[in-house]
């Protein structure tokens, strides 16, 4: 899959969330991360879900507002049985110690 799919919703089922893995840097590591698509995220009903992972590449949710230092993922607005809707706010995101004009050497893929 290319980059982009990392953490991109697999499916739902009822208030359950499936996403797939892929491959990220995780301190300066590249780092596999499994696809969730048995076991996913209990989201909350009835609720505004904000969906983030962090930097070991765990997802979680909550209902309060994406974390700072988090990965803001997906919102998904639920009703009392299944997601009614929701929006990707996964973003072209890169560290800030890598300038955009810069190439950068990775191994290990």
């Amino acid at each position: 899959m290319s980059q982009s799919a990392l953490f991109s919703r697999y499916s739902s089922s009822g208030l359950i969330w499936f996403y797939y893995g892929g491959t990220m840097i995780v301190d300066g590591v590249v780092t596999q991360i499994a696809n969730n698509t048995t076991t996913g995220v209990t989201l909350t009903a009835s609720a505004t879900n904000y969906i983030e992972a962090d930097r070991s590449g765990t997802v979680t949710k909550n209902t309060t507002g994406f974390t700072p230092g988090k990965i803001p993922l997906y919102t998904a607005v639920t009703n009392a049985t299944t997601i009614t809707s929701y929006t990707d706010c996964r973003g072209q995101w890169q560290p800030l110690h890598i300038p955009s004009k810069a190439s950068v050497a990775v191994t290990g893929c």
